[in-house]
C-alpha cells in the first residue's frame, strides 16, 4: 500500500459528490443543507468539465475585465465577429449572464504596451461560480471546442441559484458557529435545479465525455432526481 498512488479527475469528483448525495438522501436523519452543498458542487464541477476542453485555459484565471466583454467568431473566417458582455438579471444582486451577441465592427490591434501589460493567467485559480454559470448559457463558450448546445436557465432559476450560492453553500463551507436555518423545500428545489442542469451539461449538451464513468453517473442522477421529486410532491 505504501507505494500505491490514488489519482482523481474532475469527473471522479462529480461521481463522488453524487454518491454522497445519494447516501444523504437515504439516511433516516437527512441533512438537506448537505444535499444542497453536494448539488452545488456537482453543478460547479459539471460546468468545469464541459468548458475546459482539451486544456484548462477557459476555466482558470482571475477576471480583470469587470465588463466581461468577449469578442469571438464561430466557424469559418468570413462570418462576422460578435461581441457579448456582462448584463444584470432582474431579481439578482450578484448572478449575471452574457448579453445577446451583437456584431463587432472594429478590430482592435494589440499595441506593444498592452502586450507587455497583458494579465498573466493564473492556472491554479478556478473561475468563480458566476462566471462559469454565465459561460454555459452562451454559444460562444459552449461551441469553443465542439458544437455543444448552450444551457437554458431562466431568471427565476438564476435567482434560486444565487440564493443557493450566497446563502447556503458559502455559509455551509465557511460556517461561523451559530444557528442557521433554511426551508427544506427550498433546499430541495435548488438541489433539483443543480442536478437537472448538470444532467443536461453531461448528457444533453452534445459534449463527449470519457465513457467509463458515465453509466454510474447517469444511474446516480436518475435515482437522485426521482427521489427529490418524490420529496417535493
Amino acid at each position: 500500500m505504501k507505494d500505491q498512488l490514488e489519482t482523481i479527475e474532475n469527473i471522479d469528483l462529480i461521481e463522488n459528490n453524487l454518491v454522497h448525495f445519494e447516501f444523504e438522501l437515504e439516511r433516516n436523519d437527512t441533512s438537506y443543507f448537505r444535499i444542497a452543498r453536494e448539488a452545488h458542487q456537482v453543478f460547479y464541477r459539471a460546468m468545469v468539465e464541459v468548458l475546459q476542453g482539451s486544456s484548462n485555459i477557459t476555466v482558470t484565471g482571475r477576471a480583470s475585465d469587470k465588463n466581461r466583454s468577449v469578442k469571438y467568431r464561430i466557424g469559418i473566417s468570413n462570418l462576422p465577429i460578435l461581441e457579448i458582455h456582462k448584463e444584470k438579471i432582474e431579481g439578482c444582486k450578484t448572478a449575471w449572464r452574457y448579453s445577446i451577441p451583437t456584431p463587432y465592427q472594429k478590430l482592435e490591434k494589440l499595441s506593444e504596451t498592452s502586450k507587455k501589460t497583458k494579465t498573466k493567467i493564473d492556472k491554479n485559480y478556478l473561475k468563480n461560480f458566476y462566471d462559469l454559470l454565465a459561460m454555459i448559457q452562451t454559444k460562444c463558450f459552449m461551441s469553443r471546442y465542439m458544437l455543444s448546445a448552450p444551457i437554458t436557465i431562466s431568471d427565476n432559476e438564476m435567482q434560486i441559484l444565487e440564493w443557493l450560492h450566497e446563502n447556503i453553500r458559502n455559509p455551509y463551507e465557511h460556517f461561523v458557529p451559530t444557528i442557521y436555518s433554511a426551508p427544506t423545500i427550498s433546499l430541495l428545489k435548488a438541489s433539483l435545479i443543480c442536478i437537472d442542469k448538470s444532467k443536461k451539461l453531461i448528457f444533453d449538451s452534445g459534449f463527449l465525455f470519457e465513457p467509463s464513468k458515465l453509466v454510474s453517473i447517469k444511474n446516480l442522477i436518475r435515482k437522485i432526481i426521482l427521489k427529490i421529486q418524490q420529496l417535493i410532491q
